[in-house]
């Protein structure tokens, strides 16, 4: 994910702030590994450290935060890419704007 100004001092306008989120995803590998045991729940890790292995079965929802606010309060408009095997043709690309104010966690 990137935004079109700097968030902080160590994240220009368009460096990756994979760093900064929280994403959380609802996935049905383990339950199905285990023999359908067990329960499906919730995960959530730092975008910077998801591997593909992390994506493998999930939901198509998922809600991701800032673990910080940016230091000089704007709006920015933010472009993350998703690109999912056999769901779509092509990469998916998505831009959003909005004025992070505070932290919710």
């Amino acid at each position: 994910m990137t935004s079109n100004k700097a968030w902080d001092e160590a994240h220009p306008a368009g460096t990756l702030l994979n760093d900064l989120i929280e994403l959380s995803i609802f996935s049905y590998a383990d339950y199905i590994d285990n023999g359908y045991q067990g329960e499906i729940s919730w995960e959530a890790k730092k975008l910077s450290e998801m591997t593909t292995e992390d994506f493998r079965l999930i939901r198509p929802d998922f809600s991701f935060y800032f673990k910080k606010t940016p230091d000089v309060i704007d709006e920015h408009r933010l472009k993350f890419k998703i690109r999912m095997k056999f769901a779509f043709p092509e990469e998916q690309v998505y831009e959003i704007s909005c004025i992070p104010t505070r932290s919710i966690r």
